[in-house]
């Protein structure tokens, strides 16, 4: 925790096992860790860390400072167990800096309080997360994330891929998403009691998710949503081939659209109203959906927001509605429609409702190709 030494630039030459030592997590939230940490392109192999009390927990307890980063390292199946929350992989706390090319590969993360993450703990709105790999298992209680476990911050080029296990609020990348999500992959078995989504577990009003893609399988109880559980926020141009199984609140898309926490499905959360996108656009779904209640081929159950010129695949998910509960103030488009496989597989139906070629936002442009469903040009 010397503060010249939490500030200094290191380098890695080698691979460095430290199976069987005693570790101990890099800098604190009083002495973050505050300089440079390059890789290299090396990988520390079996690390284990384990806390009684320590909070933040990850191999950097704690990272902060414009110019502090992380960049082209790989942690091999390591092995963080917290029993305070901020626990990742690789971070319990990235408060601001930027991590940059890294990995955690075949790691077992786990926590039994609040906010866990394959790679981050909780990463703040001042930091970036870029091209970055996750390859675990995760398991947590409350917000718990394959990546990160409370996200505040810029997220892009990213992918997972593994289990992730939690009580509420848990997510194939993130547990909750206040920051901004583009580019990323999610591929999980997912498993949780309730909003629970493929991507996000909850996605707040500040948060958005652009150019993303979904693969997996989900279980839980309520609000289950192939991208987000819950989204009061925006998601745009994205899909899921997720499945879903659950009881109630299970929507293609989003379990849940327009909310900030679980209300009398007759009345909007007023307080949420403002200032807020509450958005479903450019997005697919065409995965397997079953359960008791409010289900949809897209939207669980809606209350306020948009949504345009999204589509589900009628026959895959066996739903013939696209939103299984709404109010009045849920707003629906004409071009958002249920369609067979067939269709959902031909350029024709995206190219009708302005999809290919174009996009509403720069950095994402669909593609497709015969007899495939639709996908970012980035994959």
């Amino acid at each position: 925790t010397d503060p010249v030494i939490m500030a200094a630039h290191f380098q890695m030459t080698n691979d460095i096992d430290v199976l069987g030592s005693r570790c101990y997590p890099i800098g604190s939230v009083a002495s973050p860790f505050t300089g440079v940490f390059d890789g290299n392109g090396f990988s520390i192999r079996n690390l284990e860390l384990q806390s009684t009390g320590q909070s933040p927990l990850g191999l950097f307890a704690c990272i902060a400072g414009d110019a502090a980063e992380i960049r082209d390292l790989r942690l091999s199946v390591p092995v963080v167990s917290g029993y305070n929350g901020y626990v990742g992989g690789l971070v319990g706390h990235l408060e601001s800096g930027g991590l940059h090319h890294c990995e955690v590969d075949n790691g077992r993360i786990s926590s039994t309080k609040p906010v866990v993450g394959g790679l981050v703990g909780i990463a703040s709105k001042s930091a970036v997360i870029h091209d970055c790999r996750a390859s675990v298992s995760v398991k947590g209680t409350h917000t718990v994330g394959g990546l990160v476990g409370r996200n505040q911050a810029d997220v892009r080029n990213c992918q997972v891929r593994g289990m992730v296990i939690g009580e509420q609020i848990v997510g194939g990348l993130a547990g909750q998403n206040e920051g901004a999500i583009s580019k990323c992959s999610s591929q999980v078995s997912l498993y949780a009691e309730d909003i629970m989504g493929g991507l996000a577990g909850k996605n707040t009003k500040n948060g958005q998710i652009e150019s993303c893609s979904v693969r997996g399988q989900i279980w839980g109880s309520s609000y289950l949503g192939g991208l987000s559980g819950q989204s009061a926020g925006s998601i745009c141009d994205s899909y899921s081939l997720s499945s879903l199984s659950g009881s109630d609140h299970i929507g293609g898309l989003v379990g849940g659209l327009g909310m900030e926490e679980p209300t009398d499905p007759n009345k909007a959360n007023d307080s949420d109203k403002d200032d807020q996108q509450q958005l479903l656009l450019n997005c697919y779904a065409a995965g397997a959906i079953s359960g008791r209640t409010c289900m949809g081929g897209l939207v669980g159950s809606g209350w306020t927001g948009e949504v345009i010129q999204c589509l589900w695949d009628a026959e895959v998910t066996g739903m013939d509605r696209m939103c299984g509960q709404q109010t009045d103030t849920l707003f629906l488009d004409k071009d958002s429609n249920g369609a067979s496989t067939a269709a959902m597989q031909i350029a024709e139906t995206f190219a009708a409702i302005g999809w290919l070629g174009t996009s509403s936002h720069e950095h994402c442009v669909w593609t497709i190709q015969t007899d495939s469903y639709p996908k970012c040009a980035w994959e």
